[in-house]
């Protein structure tokens, strides 16, 4: 069955994710996110990078932990994949993480990215 082939895909790449906030690289963070990324705030995906970053540089992401128990992947009708919750705990507290997901090259990757509580 086709979604739960990416859904498990897509939950392959977000504990790669998440091990990468757990451990502060920079390099595995921003690996599945798309060099098309947008939003609102970190506009593109340097902007992204610059800013988790300064959070690792000046230790807002210490101790960080991601929570995925509760993420819940939602296929939209244009192919890409919605998750949420996906919960980041850290020194700065906390946050709730809304990951927008779409094929890339054969590769799933972050187009964009809701974050509550930051």
């Amino acid at each position: 069955m086709p979604g739960a082939r990416d859904q498990d895909e897509i939950a392959s790449v977000l504990n790669r994710w998440k091990a990468g906030f757990e451990a502060g690289d920079i390099d595995a963070i921003m690996a599945p996110v798309s060099d098309d990324f947008s939003h609102y705030e970190w506009t593109t995906k340097d902007t992204l990078r610059a800013f988790i970053h300064s959070a690792l540089a000046q230790g807002e992401l210490d101790n960080a932990e991601v929570d995925l128990q509760y993420a819940e992947y939602t296929q939209n009708p244009d192919g890409t994949w919605t998750v949420y919750p996906v919960e980041l705990m850290a020194v700065f507290g906390s946050a709730s993480l809304e990951a927008v997901f779409q094929r890339e090259a054969g590769t799933w990757r972050i187009t964009t990215m809701e974050v509550e509580g930051i």
